[in-house]
């Protein structure tokens, strides 16, 4: 298995959707289509410790990422574009830990 798997979420099909759209590709509209309507099912068979594995791992990334960018803003105090960068990192970062809580409870119950 390649540990380099990318698990999209329900927003980011949406986005390739809207993106296909734009594009005008019918083909890979209907094929992200098929995949949102196989979501669920596909999310249930996953082994929740994988999961697990994969979240801490974007955590980490998300923590590198945030160090990075917090000293590229200690030298540039007043850089927008890394204040938003920081805003959204913390967002993500918000966004993992809460899968990871809920994922943790969820793996717990199935390993019990």
């Amino acid at each position: 298995m390649n540990a380099n798997v990318v698990n999209l979420e329900i927003d980011d099909y949406l986005d390739l959707y809207l993106l296909a759209g734009q594009m005008g590709d019918k083909s890979w509209q209907n094929d992200i289509l098929n995949a949102l309507e196989h979501y669920e099912e596909n999310k249930s068979n996953e082994d929740p410790v994988l999961i697990i594995h994969n979240l801490w791992l974007e955590h980490r990334k998300i923590n590198t990422e945030l160090l990075d960018t917090y000293r590229l803003l200690r030298q540039d105090p007043d850089n927008d574009v890394l204040q938003q960068r920081v805003s959204i990192l913390k967002k993500q970062k918000v966004e993992v830990c809460r899968k990871l809580y809920s994922g943790e409870k969820r793996a717990h119950h199935y390993i019990l």
